[in-house]
């Protein structure tokens, strides 16, 4: 007995040992899931392109996690077509590939933690890239280099240029309703200013995990709920900022009114300002009429040298500096630019979108015969 008592410790302390040993190998496996996992918050980018691409790029998605979302925006400056982006993401989202001097120049990635891509291609334009990647952004990449063409020749904001790529996005949606491809296509690519009607009929068709609202949400477009009407109301009353006044308030429904939303950094900015000089010289004076140029340039300098070089009389030079994020804007329905609305005698807006040249037949139309 004396025996078995005095080598009893020495059991107890092997135990004790390898009891020790198990919690350390479990806290060491438990901080490596952490780490891990921790690093898996991430995606990254690989440039593998032509030299010609060289230059500045942005990439911008809204990231989030369950308390939160944000706007994020990284830089990238591809050198000798090489470039390497790691990107920090919780939740899946949409990053928005483009040039910093054209933003309207650009390509979609659907991102998961822990994805990796490759990039590669010619020239400076993203629309004529090719992604390397998940399953998703495969497909985003496989439709956009079927119809880069029609892609590249809508940005000019003609409704002529337009109407393909429209038809373009539909013809995949139509044929294409549960696969969430469709609903990212749709919402990246279709021109809601064309056929506002259209796009919202074909986002109601989406189904099953295409119609999820995520894919709004990762898109960041909160202006689209599903039952907001094709042309919003219009107003009783719009109040903008103008150069020559300070401040002037136009209503709807006195007079046939037609309202341009740009801003004179964009391309159309020149001949759409010509098409409305000649319409303002056309039309008969402010009393029978109401043109209206809204500008969103935020500088206050830049507002007052535009107007004296576009010379357009007999009409309210409006500046709401504030852009797109304008709370009279948002109401009005706008969102881009170039954009146009014509009111009539009756308050009702009968045109609305981004195509100057049918604008000004419509706003033709309302005004007295000459």
């Amino acid at each position: 007995m004396l025996i078995s008592k005095s080598s009893d410790p020495e059991p107890r302390r092997c135990g004790h040992r390898a009891l020790s040993l198990h919690y350390a190998i479990s806290l060491l496996l438990f901080l490596t899931v952490i780490l891990s996992s921790c690093s898996k918050n991430e995606f990254d980018i690989k440039f593998e392109l032509n030299p010609s691409a060289d230059g500045t790029y942005r990439a911008i998605y809204y990231a989030s996690d369950p308390k939160k979302g944000w706007i994020v925006e990284n830089v990238v400056n591809i050198q000798q077509g090489k470039a390497h982006l790691t990107g920090m993401v919780y939740n899946p989202c949409i990053v928005y590939l483009c040039r910093t001097s054209n933003a309207a120049q650009g390509l979609y990635l659907y991102v998961e933690r822990g994805d990796d891509f490759t990039i590669s291609g010619d020239g400076s334009d993203p629309a004529a890239w090719h992604v390397d990647g998940n399953k998703l952004t495969r497909q985003l990449d496989e439709w956009r280099a079927e119809n880069r063409d029609v892609i590249v020749k809508a940005r000019s904001g003609r409704e002529a240029d337009i109407v393909p790529l429209c038809r373009a996005v539909e013809s995949f949606v139509t044929s294409h309703p549960d696969d969430p491809a469709a609903a990212i296509i749709l919402m990246a690519y279709y021109d809601r200013g064309y056929d506002p009607g259209r796009f919202s009929a074909l986002m109601k068709s989406l189904r099953d995990d295409a119609a999820d609202r995520k894919w709004i949400d990762m898109m960041a477009r909160n202006d689209m709920p599903a039952d907001e009407p094709a042309i919003p109301a219009i107003p009783k009353s719009l109040v903008f900022a103008t150069v020559a006044t300070g401040c002037d308030t136009i209503t709807p429904g006195h007079l046939p009114t037609l309202l341009y939303f740009g801003k004179a950094s964009l391309q159309p900015y020149r001949d759409d300002i010509a098409k409305l000089r000649q319409l303002s010289r056309s039309s008969g004076d402010s009393a029978s009429r109401i043109i209206a140029n809204v500008s969103f340039e935020p500088d206050s300098m830049t507002r007052w040298h535009s107007v004296n070089v576009d010379s357009l009389q007999a009409s309210v030079q409006a500046w709401v500096p504030l852009g797109l994020s304008d709370s009279q804007i948002k109401q009005l329905g706008v969102r881009r630019i170039p954009y146009l609305i014509v009111i009539d005698r009756k308050a009702k807006a009968v045109y609305s979108g981004t195509d100057t040249d049918r604008a000004i037949e419509t706003f033709r139309s309302l005004l007295p015969k000459q």
